[in-house]
């Protein structure tokens, strides 16, 4: 089956899921999908391209907000991933959205391109200088 993917345009539309066929997607996850009205769809088989944009926001989401954590049971998750969410897309600028958040772009703003490109080069210098400063014991040449 083919899904055309779409934002919903109706309260009664289901959410779709968009993952892989890995069986980090089948099991609990399958389980909890039919507890709720999301709609579980398979990339590169119920559709026709990659969920390599999303496989990108999971690692983010992985190392950036989760694995650090002690979650014991489902629910502090549920929090966990609220908050990341959130943080996401609305507080972490990204580069490669010229200096803007996810929910900037959605609202429509832009950016400077050749500035946001002079402010990268910038930082990327105070980085290295900062990274020379404080290299390990090892480290030292």
């Amino acid at each position: 089956m083919n899904y055309e993917v779409n934002e919903p345009t109706l309260k009664t539309d289901p959410i779709l899921l968009i993952t892989d066929g890995g069986p980090e997607n089948k099991g609990e996850v399958k389980t909890y999908l039919n507890t709720v009205p999301i709609k579980q769809i398979i990339a590169q088989k119920d559709i026709k391209f990659s969920n390599c944009m999303v496989e990108a926001v999971n690692k983010r989401l992985k190392y950036n907000f989760l694995f650090h954590q002690k979650i014991p049971v489902f629910k502090e998750l549920e929090k966990h991933l609220a908050c990341a969410v959130t943080e996401f897309n609305n507080v972490r600028p990204m580069g490669v959205l010229g200096g803007l958040t996810p929910q900037q772009v959605l609202q429509g703003q832009t950016t400077d391109k050749e500035k946001n490109e002079d402010r990268s080069m910038d930082a990327a210098v105070v980085r290295i200088r900062e990274n020379q400063v404080a290299r390990c014991e090892v480290c030292r040449v």
